[in-house]
């Protein structure tokens, strides 16, 4: 029965130390891949901050109503689905099969240290050569991954640069 405490106690301490390190999930970038593929944006809804979520940040958020917060959480997800819909309009125009791309990697890493949000680049194959200039902005909390922000949308599937310098940064 000692053995069996020791042990429980263990689990749980491993496990509130890991909840600041969470590792990085391929969930988010594969998602993302199927809604381009699919055409369909709602693919990423359960991506995008709850209330919830934003009331979890601090104080200036906590004090906040949820109405006010739904405001701010539905800015945010427009602006989210105007630049995904950036990215489909222009691989559409640019004739890029999508069900040729292959998702190769996905890593996470800090972008400012100390900062409740993370850089997310997505390494993917597509025909025979590897790139990584999908990133996303994200925020890992308790095994979730949030989407806060899809930057430079009109770079993403540029497909120019074979150098991996966005997942070597963020490897470093």
């Amino acid at each position: 029965m000692r053995n069996f405490l020791l042990i429980t106690a263990l689990i749980w301490v491993v496990e509130l130390n890991s909840q600041g390190n969470v590792p990085p999930s391929g969930e988010l970038g594969a998602s993302f891949l199927s809604s381009l593929q699919q055409g369909q944006f709602g693919l990423l809804e359960k991506f995008i901050p709850t209330i919830a979520f934003y009331k979890s940040l601090g104080k200036e958020m906590a004090g906040r109503s949820d109405k006010e917060i739904g405001r701010v959480r539905d800015q945010n997800k427009a602006r989210l689905k105007e630049n995904w819909q950036q990215i489909l309009q222009r691989v559409r125009k640019d004739g890029i099969e999508m069900k040729a791309v292959l998702i190769r990697e996905t890593l996470v890493y800090e972008i400012i240290p100390g900062k409740p949000m993370q850089g997310m680049v997505v390494v993917y194959g597509y025909k025979g050569r590897d790139y990584d200039d999908l990133s996303l902005i994200v925020h890992q909390q308790a095994g979730k991954t949030w989407l806060l922000e899809i930057p430079n949308s009109t770079r993403v599937f540029i497909m120019e640069d074979t150098t991996l310098r966005s997942s070597i940064k963020a490897r470093q």
